[in-house]
């Protein structure tokens, strides 16, 4: 197993299994919009609060636990991975991060399994959608993830 990364507070906006998608105000963290996708989520779904990613949206995360997670829920979680995905060509990483409190699933989790059925959920959601594009990319590893947090972080710092 590699190092565990520091923790980072997550919000959970769409349960595992659900197949309504919350939209939040990502600073206020109250709900804005409420629509049903196509195929149920495959992990709890938020984004890790206070950092901005390229879209403008907080950076999203899928939180893989043991146990259900409700909308609203807030969280610290441990990034484990980074999934590359670019939508409309522009990037839009998720983190893939576990609970604080169930570091002891981190070595039973097959990330390329969970890789293959975030990929298989978004190619059913966005099939739907003819004007949006994803590719997913590669599978980063935790330190990466933890990088990339650390830089959206910074770039905030400075403006």
């Amino acid at each position: 197993m590699s190092e565990l990364q520091p923790a980072r507070r997550v919000f959970v906006e769409n349960p595992a299994g659900s197949t309504t998608k919350t939209h939040h105000d990502e600073v206020n963290l109250v709900p804005t919009l409420v629509e049903e996708v196509s195929a149920p989520y495959p992990y709890a779904y938020g984004f890790v609060i206070g950092v901005p990613s390229g879209d403008g949206d907080s950076l999203d995360c899928f939180i893989l636990s043991g146990r259900p997670l409700a909308t609203g829920e807030q969280l610290d979680c441990h990034p484990i991975a980074l999934l590359e995905q670019y939508q409309n060509g522009m990037e839009d990483h998720d983190v893939l991060a576990v609970p604080a409190d169930e570091i002891d699933l981190i070595p039973t989790i097959d990330l390329d399994a969970v890789k293959a059925e975030i990929e298989a959920h978004m190619g059913q959601v966005f099939a739907h959608d003819p004007g949006r594009t994803l590719e997913v990319g590669a599978l980063r590893s935790a330190a990466e993830a933890t990088a990339l947090i650390e830089e959206l972080l910074s770039s905030v710092d400075r403006d």
